[in-house]
């Protein structure tokens, strides 16, 4: 796990100082509260403008006793004129707008002792909802983003129990907090 984390690291370090003409791309990392299955995952922020810009996020675990992929995405309308720092300490920025995507995930869902056998519980979610924060834009020679935001989300799950029929259940509403940093080429 560890060398994982090393190497994850190298990589968007190298990304970070591949250039910083104009911050038009981020790769960076998050973590996430509010979701038990969803924890970590790594972004991408493309900014479209000065006002607007596209974010694809990917959450993924693939541990011995439970599996998930999900990919999002969200499309932010972002203010940088309403707080206003010198600037040797960077930009602060507001943001806001819709997001969504698809998540399938795999875990153990129980253990029959008297067959020895692990039972999976499979599913796949939809997710639909708002995404609000704040960002700070580390000063130009500096190519990082820290973020906050708020995601309340509806969640659609179709779940897959090996053993019983398939069921349906919405989430409404669910909210998750997430903090995250962006390294910017």
């Amino acid at each position: 796990m560890l060398m994982r984390l090393f190497l994850l690291s190298l990589v968007l370090i190298s990304f970070a100082f591949a250039g910083n003409e104009g911050k038009k791309q981020a790769v960076g990392g998050w973590a996430q509260g509010g979701n038990a299955g969803e924890n970590f995952g790594l972004d991408w922020k493309i900014r479209r403008d000065s006002s607007a810009a596209l974010d694809l996020y990917v959450h993924f675990d693939f541990s011995k006793h439970e599996s998930a992929l999900a990919f999002y995405a969200g499309y932010y309308f972002e203010y940088y004129d309403i707080l206003v720092l010198p600037p040797e300490a960077g930009r602060i920025g507001l943001y806001w707008g819709p997001a969504g995507g698809i998540g399938w995930w795999n875990n153990d869902y129980w253990y029959d002792a008297a067959n020895q056998r692990h039972y999976d519980f499979n599913g796949i979610a939809l997710r639909l909802g708002l995404v609000g924060g704040v960002g700070w834009d580390f000063p130009q020679d500096i190519p990082l983003e820290l973020y906050l935001e708020v995601n309340p989300v509806g969640e659609f799950h179709l779940l897959i129990p090996e053993k019983h029929d398939n069921e349906t259940d919405w989430k409404l509403p669910d909210v998750y907090f997430r903090i995250g940093l962006r390294f910017w080429f």
